[in-house]
């Protein structure tokens, strides 16, 4: 899997083949606009230090984290820095929009990043009636014209454009049901936590001497006790703290299974396992399976 991608790097290189490009003059909003896509047909599978939003007609094969999904038409899809993610078109000519913005563009709704659709365990991936299709087609276009325009408060129309499709999606089914153990609005402690688990990775695989593994060391991070952050995982979850790590490492895993080519040794290294036969026990306690047999059956 390839290091975290810029959105500098994405908007010079993959962006160059969308269609109708429109950006903020600070460069931490883009649209694009396709009309009959021709481009490449894959994006690679990488995180991104950046969140997207993207509106396609035709049918796609959409990888985010530990899963794959394949929607045959009208898919809406949200990402974020905390899950990599790529995806493969099936048919050439798809219709749509695409928006990339950074964390700062989001700074004057800090609570967005706490909505549902970005929480551990959730795939924000949708398929659309061509009635949902036209209504957030709407919206693009109406952003659209806001960054043609020259309101003086366009920037904070942008947003407010944004948060609608939002909250569209968070009235949706994603096609891939929640697998997470995070309750819908944690608590100050849990959500810290989550933040700093997650945010572990955000930037690429740490190194396994600086990757938190240890309840004590994330309390210590978070200047509380080891038994009070316990006891608020455990009330918010029904899990331990010890159990929401080793699931998080393990969904790391499986998303290096199936798109690196580090051998079970090398990921269990790089994962902070003591050793490998404690890495295929963990991941079989979890999956039912061993890393070897899940990455056969994700590579078929």
């Amino acid at each position: 899997m390839r290091s975290t991608q810029t959105m500098q790097h994405f908007r010079e290189s993959e962006a160059n083949s969308l269609r109708d490009k429109f950006s903020t003059e600070d460069g931490h909003f883009n649209l694009f606009r396709n009309k009959g896509y021709t481009g490449p047909m894959e994006l690679a599978y990488q995180r991104r230090d950046f969140y997207s939003i993207s509106l396609v007609d035709g049918p796609i094969n959409i990888d985010y984290g530990d899963q794959s999904v394949t929607v045959n038409k009208n898919a809406l899809f949200i990402t974020s820095p905390r899950e990599p993610f790529g995806w493969q078109l099936l048919e050439r000519l798809p219709n749509g929009f695409a928006c990339i913005f950074s964390n700062v563009f989001l700074d004057k709704c800090n609570h967005v990043r706490d909505y549902t659709i970005f929480q551990p365990g959730n795939y924000p991936i949708f398929s659309l009636s061509n009635c949902q299709m036209a209504e957030i087609s709407l919206l693009f276009e109406k952003i659209a014209t806001e960054l043609q325009g020259n309101f003086i408060y366009k920037y904070d129309a942008i947003l407010n454009l944004v948060l609608q499709i939002f909250f569209k999606a968070l009235k949706l089914s994603p096609v891939i049901q929640c697998q997470g153990s995070y309750p819908d609005k944690p608590s100050l402690v849990v959500s810290s936590f989550i933040k700093l688990l997650d945010g572990q990775f955000m930037a690429g695989m740490p190194s396994p001497e600086t990757l938190i593994r240890c309840p004590a060391t994330f309390a210590q991070r978070l200047a509380i006790s080891v038994n009070y952050l316990n006891r608020k995982i455990k009330e918010a979850t029904g899990k331990t703290t010890s159990q929401l790590i080793t699931e998080r490492l393990i969904r790391e895993a499986k998303g290096l299974l199936k798109h690196s080519d580090r051998s079970i040794k090398e990921i269990s290294c790089a994962l902070g396992f003591d050793d490998v036969a404690h890495f295929i026990h963990s991941f079989k306690k979890m999956e039912g399976i061993t890393p070897r047999s899940y990455r056969k059956h994700a590579l078929i």
